[in-house]
């Protein structure tokens, strides 16, 4: 039996990563996301597609490109959180210090 490796770096604080698996439980791929800043993993789900839907909160700069690449987004604040679609493209919402705080977004429901 093979067994692929994906060596994982950690960013920061705390990261999170997203690993594939097929249906005999062979890794096919890994990814992992974070900042020197605390970051906090809130969500996860799959479509019909296997799209992921992810949903995080971050402060500070973060890189969401999962590849060698850069795409980083910036926090607005004390706390911002993201929502990512199968990393073809990133949404966050920022947050100022006087503004509502959002706490541990979830993701309730995806749109197709």
């Amino acid at each position: 039996m093979e067994v692929a490796t994906f060596e994982l770096t950690s960013s920061g604080q705390n990261d999170f990563f997203i690993a594939k698996y097929d249906l005999n439980n062979q890794l096919l791929w890994a990814v992992n996301f974070g900042n020197d800043n605390l970051i906090g993993y809130t969500s996860m789900i799959l479509d019909t597609n296997d799209d992921i839907y992810v949903t995080d909160s971050f402060y500070e700069t973060m890189d969401m490109d999962p590849s060698n690449g850069i795409s980083n987004i910036t926090s607005n604040g004390d706390q911002d959180f993201f929502y990512k679609i199968k990393y073809r493209w990133t949404i966050y919402l920022g947050l100022q210090f006087w503004e509502p705080h959002l706490s541990r977004p979830k993701l309730v429901h995806y749109f197709e």
